[in-house]
């Protein structure tokens, strides 16, 4: 399968997930995945349901953070996990983040093509550079170097 159809592939698998997951990380630092039950009620214990089946019940006090992902964060994982670690499957997985509005899984997938390939055009204007006499430079420090201060969100 190319990445171009496991990209298409994945973009009609987010539709057929469930709503959201959870990532229970624990007092302890280990992390648990699965969907929280009784999220918002006021009880000691939480249960949490496993994607394979199964259930795991906590204490409130074990946990140190819940954090729920949305479908797009799902099936990131899935592409990440598979994607190869060539520039054009880099771009793909930075265009998929984009369209998806993963800034922060497109920015390290661009700086992933860029360590390979200092002079990605594209990756690099992606990132916020532009190319001043043979350097790439970020656009802000390329402002504040021209005089101009960002005021009001604009320069």
């Amino acid at each position: 399968m190319s990445n171009a159809q496991r990209l298409c592939l994945a973009a009609l698998v987010v539709f057929a997930l469930p709503l959201r997951a959870d990532i229970v990380t624990l007092q302890t630092g280990g992390q648990i995945r699965g969907k929280v039950a009784n999220h918002n009620q006021d009880t000691p214990t939480i249960v949490v349901s496993l994607p394979h089946g199964g259930k795991v019940s906590l204490l409130r006090s074990q946990i140190k953070l819940i954090v729920q992902e949305t479908p797009p964060e799902i099936a990131y994982r899935s592409l990440a996990a598979s994607a190869n670690n060539t520039e054009k499957a880099q771009w793909a997985l930075a265009e998929w983040c984009r369209a998806a509005g993963l800034q922060r899984q497109r920015e390290f997938h661009l700086r992933q093509i860029i360590a390979s390939n200092p002079n990605h055009v594209k990756a690099r204007h992606g990132l916020g550079y532009t190319q001043l006499k043979g350097a790439w430079i970020l656009h802000d420090k390329y402002q504040k170097e021209q005089g101009y201060t960002f005021y009001r969100g604009r320069w």
